[in-house]
Protein backbone atom coordinates (compact mmCIF):
# COMPACT_ATOMS: atom_id res chain seq x y z
CA UNK A 1 0.00 0.00 0.00
CA UNK A 2 1.54 3.41 -0.81
CA UNK A 3 2.56 5.31 2.13
CA UNK A 4 1.62 9.65 2.27
CA UNK A 5 4.17 12.04 3.88
CA UNK A 6 1.81 14.04 5.68
CA UNK A 7 2.88 17.39 6.74
CA UNK A 8 3.08 18.70 10.33
CA UNK A 9 0.71 21.29 9.75
CA UNK A 10 -1.99 18.96 9.12
CA UNK A 11 -1.89 16.98 12.13
CA UNK A 12 -4.35 19.24 13.96
CA UNK A 13 -6.55 18.37 11.50
CA UNK A 14 -6.43 14.67 11.60
CA UNK A 15 -6.93 14.73 15.51
CA UNK A 16 -9.54 16.59 14.96
CA UNK A 17 -11.08 14.77 13.05
CA UNK A 18 -10.59 11.48 14.83
CA UNK A 19 -12.49 13.13 17.83
CA UNK A 20 -15.55 13.74 15.47
CA UNK A 21 -18.28 11.23 14.99
CA UNK A 22 -19.63 9.70 11.65
CA UNK A 23 -22.92 11.82 11.57
CA UNK A 24 -20.53 14.78 12.13
CA UNK A 25 -18.45 14.03 9.35
CA UNK A 26 -21.19 12.94 7.16
CA UNK A 27 -22.93 16.44 7.58
CA UNK A 28 -19.52 18.15 6.98
CA UNK A 29 -19.05 15.88 3.44
CA UNK A 30 -22.32 16.61 2.17
CA UNK A 31 -21.89 20.11 2.14
CA UNK A 32 -18.36 20.01 0.82
CA UNK A 33 -20.25 18.07 -2.00
CA UNK A 34 -22.16 21.23 -2.62
CA UNK A 35 -19.28 23.62 -3.15
CA UNK A 36 -18.70 25.62 -6.00
CA UNK A 37 -15.70 23.92 -7.69
CA UNK A 38 -13.74 27.52 -7.94
CA UNK A 39 -13.61 28.03 -4.13
CA UNK A 40 -10.06 28.00 -2.70
CA UNK A 41 -8.74 27.01 0.51
CA UNK A 42 -9.10 29.90 2.07
CA UNK A 43 -12.71 30.73 1.41
CA UNK A 44 -13.40 26.87 1.66
CA UNK A 45 -11.99 26.98 5.84
CA UNK A 46 -13.61 30.32 6.24
CA UNK A 47 -17.31 29.19 5.10
CA UNK A 48 -17.10 25.69 6.55
CA UNK A 49 -15.62 27.15 9.86
CA UNK A 50 -18.64 29.52 10.34
CA UNK A 51 -21.13 26.87 9.20
CA UNK A 52 -20.35 23.90 12.01
CA UNK A 53 -19.25 24.82 15.25
CA UNK A 54 -16.99 22.33 15.86
CA UNK A 55 -13.34 22.82 17.38
CA UNK A 56 -10.53 23.19 14.99
CA UNK A 57 -13.10 23.46 12.26
CA UNK A 58 -10.69 25.56 10.00
CA UNK A 59 -7.88 22.29 10.33
CA UNK A 60 -10.60 20.12 9.62
CA UNK A 61 -11.18 21.77 6.27
CA UNK A 62 -7.54 22.80 5.78
CA UNK A 63 -7.13 18.67 5.72
CA UNK A 64 -10.20 17.79 3.73
CA UNK A 65 -8.85 20.71 1.20
CA UNK A 66 -5.96 18.62 0.93
CA UNK A 67 -7.34 15.27 -0.11
CA UNK A 68 -8.43 17.02 -3.60
CA UNK A 69 -5.26 17.38 -4.87
CA UNK A 70 -4.86 13.66 -4.01
CA UNK A 71 -7.62 12.22 -5.87
CA UNK A 72 -6.00 13.02 -8.72
CA UNK A 73 -4.06 10.50 -8.69
CA UNK A 74 -6.10 7.85 -6.95
CA UNK A 75 -6.18 4.91 -9.59
CA UNK A 76 -6.71 2.68 -6.73
CA UNK A 77 -10.12 3.91 -5.65
CA UNK A 78 -11.10 6.24 -2.36
CA UNK A 79 -11.16 3.48 -0.33
CA UNK A 80 -7.37 2.55 -0.64
CA UNK A 81 -6.80 6.35 -0.57
CA UNK A 82 -8.19 6.23 2.85
CA UNK A 83 -6.61 3.55 4.37
CA UNK A 84 -3.49 4.57 3.30
CA UNK A 85 -3.83 7.97 4.92
CA UNK A 86 -4.83 7.14 7.40
CA UNK A 87 -2.14 4.05 8.01
CA UNK A 88 0.25 6.90 6.96
CA UNK A 89 -0.99 8.94 10.24
CA UNK A 90 -0.47 6.67 12.58
CA UNK A 91 2.78 5.33 11.46
CA UNK A 92 3.76 8.74 11.21
CA UNK A 93 2.71 10.92 14.52
CA UNK A 94 1.80 7.71 16.52
CA UNK A 95 4.14 5.30 15.79
CA UNK A 96 1.42 2.56 17.25
CA UNK A 97 -2.37 1.81 16.42
CA UNK A 98 -4.76 -0.65 16.73
CA UNK A 99 -6.47 -1.68 13.61
CA UNK A 100 -9.50 -0.29 14.81
CA UNK A 101 -8.13 3.28 15.08
CA UNK A 102 -6.60 3.09 11.76
CA UNK A 103 -10.18 2.21 10.23
CA UNK A 104 -12.35 4.38 12.06
CA UNK A 105 -9.81 7.22 10.77
CA UNK A 106 -9.99 5.62 7.35
CA UNK A 107 -13.84 5.37 7.65
CA UNK A 108 -13.94 9.10 8.22
CA UNK A 109 -11.50 10.12 5.77
CA UNK A 110 -12.93 8.05 3.08
CA UNK A 111 -16.64 10.10 3.81
CA UNK A 112 -14.67 13.08 2.72
CA UNK A 113 -13.17 11.59 -0.17
CA UNK A 114 -16.37 10.39 -1.52
CA UNK A 115 -17.70 14.01 -1.34
CA UNK A 116 -15.22 15.97 -2.82
CA UNK A 117 -15.42 16.16 -6.15
CA UNK A 118 -15.58 20.18 -6.40
CA UNK A 119 -11.99 20.02 -4.59
CA UNK A 120 -10.50 17.82 -6.78
CA UNK A 121 -11.68 20.02 -9.75
CA UNK A 122 -10.52 22.94 -8.23
CA UNK A 123 -7.43 21.37 -7.78
CA UNK A 124 -7.49 19.98 -11.85
CA UNK A 125 -7.70 23.68 -12.93
CA UNK A 126 -5.12 25.12 -10.57
CA UNK A 127 -3.04 22.52 -11.59
CA UNK A 128 -3.36 23.91 -15.61
CA UNK A 129 -2.40 27.30 -14.71
CA UNK A 130 0.22 26.21 -12.89
CA UNK A 131 1.83 24.85 -15.82
CA UNK A 132 3.68 28.27 -16.63
CA UNK A 133 6.89 28.68 -14.95
CA UNK A 134 6.04 32.62 -13.56
CA UNK A 135 2.79 32.46 -11.60
CA UNK A 136 0.79 35.85 -11.14
CA UNK A 137 0.37 37.05 -7.89
CA UNK A 138 -0.38 40.54 -7.31
CA UNK A 139 0.50 44.07 -8.84
CA UNK A 140 0.55 47.83 -8.11
CA UNK A 141 1.09 51.06 -10.12
CA UNK A 142 2.53 53.84 -8.89
CA UNK A 143 2.26 57.10 -10.47
CA UNK A 144 4.98 59.94 -9.61
CA UNK A 145 5.78 63.58 -10.97
CA UNK A 146 9.83 63.79 -12.32
CA UNK A 147 10.46 67.52 -12.41
CA UNK A 148 13.21 68.28 -15.72
CA UNK A 149 15.60 71.33 -14.31
CA UNK A 150 17.55 73.45 -16.09
CA UNK A 151 21.37 73.61 -16.51
CA UNK A 152 21.32 75.95 -13.75
CA UNK A 153 19.63 74.28 -10.76
CA UNK A 154 18.57 77.36 -9.40
CA UNK A 155 16.08 78.24 -12.21
CA UNK A 156 12.33 77.19 -11.62
CA UNK A 157 11.86 74.43 -13.30
CA UNK A 158 8.55 74.81 -15.45
CA UNK A 159 8.63 71.45 -17.52
CA UNK A 160 7.66 67.68 -16.03
CA UNK A 161 7.22 64.29 -17.10
CA UNK A 162 4.31 61.46 -15.16
CA UNK A 163 5.91 58.41 -14.78
CA UNK A 164 3.69 55.13 -14.26
CA UNK A 165 5.59 52.71 -12.61
CA UNK A 166 4.16 49.09 -13.36
CA UNK A 167 5.12 46.14 -10.53
CA UNK A 168 4.28 43.28 -10.69
CA UNK A 169 5.41 40.23 -8.53
CA UNK A 170 4.98 36.74 -9.53
CA UNK A 171 6.05 33.11 -8.27
CA UNK A 172 8.91 31.49 -9.36
CA UNK A 173 10.06 27.83 -7.95
CA UNK A 174 8.40 28.22 -4.94
CA UNK A 175 9.96 31.98 -4.66
CA UNK A 176 8.39 35.35 -5.40
CA UNK A 177 9.82 37.75 -7.05
CA UNK A 178 9.58 41.36 -8.44
CA UNK A 179 9.39 42.74 -12.05
CA UNK A 180 9.22 46.66 -12.38
CA UNK A 181 8.18 48.62 -15.89
CA UNK A 182 8.26 52.34 -16.24
CA UNK A 183 5.41 53.07 -18.66
CA UNK A 184 4.38 56.18 -20.13
CA UNK A 185 0.42 57.45 -20.95
CA UNK A 186 -0.14 55.99 -24.06
CA UNK A 187 1.90 52.63 -22.76
CA UNK A 188 -0.33 52.91 -20.13
CA UNK A 189 -3.15 53.28 -22.45
CA UNK A 190 -2.16 50.07 -24.28
CA UNK A 191 -1.95 48.13 -21.61
CA UNK A 192 -5.52 48.96 -20.48
CA UNK A 193 -6.23 48.33 -23.99
CA UNK A 194 -5.05 44.88 -24.10
CA UNK A 195 -6.49 44.17 -20.68
CA UNK A 196 -10.14 44.72 -21.80
CA UNK A 197 -9.68 43.10 -25.03
CA UNK A 198 -9.03 39.53 -22.77
CA UNK A 199 -12.01 41.11 -20.91
CA UNK A 200 -14.22 41.06 -23.76
CA UNK A 201 -12.53 37.76 -25.00
CA UNK A 202 -13.43 35.73 -21.74
CA UNK A 203 -17.14 36.92 -22.15
CA UNK A 204 -17.36 36.11 -25.45
CA UNK A 205 -16.43 32.62 -25.12
CA UNK A 206 -18.64 32.47 -22.02
CA UNK A 207 -21.80 33.20 -24.41
CA UNK A 208 -20.72 31.13 -27.23
CA UNK A 209 -20.41 28.22 -25.04
CA UNK A 210 -23.28 27.88 -22.69
CA UNK A 211 -23.20 24.29 -21.67
CA UNK A 212 -20.02 24.49 -20.07
CA UNK A 213 -19.54 25.29 -16.73
CA UNK A 214 -16.65 27.33 -16.09
CA UNK A 215 -14.56 27.83 -13.45
CA UNK A 216 -13.45 30.57 -11.74
CA UNK A 217 -10.89 30.30 -9.12
CA UNK A 218 -11.27 32.15 -5.84
CA UNK A 219 -8.72 32.02 -3.13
Amino acid sequence: MEKYGIPERFKPGFEALIALDEKQVEEIAEVISKYEPGVGPGIFASQLSEKFQIPDMREIAMVAFSFGSLLIAADDGTEQLSQALAQSYYTQFEKEAEKNYVDSLAKKIHLLLQKSDPLKTYNKALGLIAESDKLFRDCRIISDIRLLFQESISKESNHAIVLHQLKIEYQTNEELKSAFFNLKREELEQLKKQVDRALEKETSIYKNFPGIQFIQLKN
